[in-house]
């Protein structure tokens, strides 16, 4: 593992997406920011990261949603089956 300022950061081997031939080596860092003004601030063990070109993928925590907002669900649900005949065959040629 490669890191700085005391902190370890697993190295991984991506295929660039320019390239079938060349890989290109990455180090994953995962920290939390707050975006502002088009900018995402790098915590202080990460500064000497300024100016090397980097991968960026944002995930935003969506923290004020209700945990069920648009989730439905049965909670119960009952089927009249007197009379009524599985066919196996019938269902399996479907």
């Amino acid at each position: 593992m490669n890191g700085q300022a005391g902190l370890a950061y697993p190295t991984f081997a991506f295929p660039s997406c320019f390239s079938t031939s060349r890989v290109t080596a990455m180090q994953a860092v995962e920290f939390n920011s707050t975006a502002h003004d088009n900018i995402v601030e790098l915590p202080p063990e990460l500064r000497a990261w300024n100016g090397r070109q980097v991968r960026v993928i944002l995930l935003a925590e969506e923290g004020n949603a209700p945990a069920d907002a648009g989730v439905r669900s049965f909670t119960a649900l009952s089927l009249k089956t007197q009379g009524f005949r599985f066919n196996r065959d019938e269902a399996n040629a479907r």
